[in-house]
């Protein structure tokens, strides 16, 4: 996923992750 992460905002990876854990 280190592409995917690098082609993401960092923004949008943590709004991601935040609704995952939500």
């Amino acid at each position: 996923l280190q592409h995917l992460r690098n082609s993401l905002p960092d923004q949008v990876v943590v709004q991601r992750i935040d609704e995952r854990l939500s």
